[in-house]
């Protein structure tokens, strides 16, 4: 985990992820309740959640239904787009794709 992570996220992240899945939250006898009641989301008003009243934690400004200022810049792909050679023994399965 990047040093900035919460010690209570990592907790829950390694709860989920538990390779053993008798272990692993969501698969317990409680279900998704050991989640909810995880330290994480000490706090959350589920009922809330789920009646969608909890206030958004961040609304962003949208200019426009093509406004993509709020996402990462990458530069444009350099890759060829030529279609790829498939072998000749599955040519005619592909024929009319």
């Amino acid at each position: 985990f990047p040093k900035h992570f919460d010690s209570k996220a990592k907790d829950l992240v390694r709860h989920l992820l538990a390779r053993d899945r008798v272990k692993r939250y969501g698969c317990l006898r409680d279900g998704v309740e050991d989640i909810k009641r995880h330290k994480w989301f000490k706090g959350i008003d589920w009922d809330a959640a789920f009646d969608r009243e909890l206030p958004a934690p961040f609304i962003p400004q949208v200019r426009g239904p093509d406004d993509t200022s709020m996402f990462d810049r990458y530069p444009e792909s350099t890759e060829n787009s030529s279609p790829s050679i498939i072998g000749a023994e599955y040519e005619d399965a592909f024929r009319d794709f």
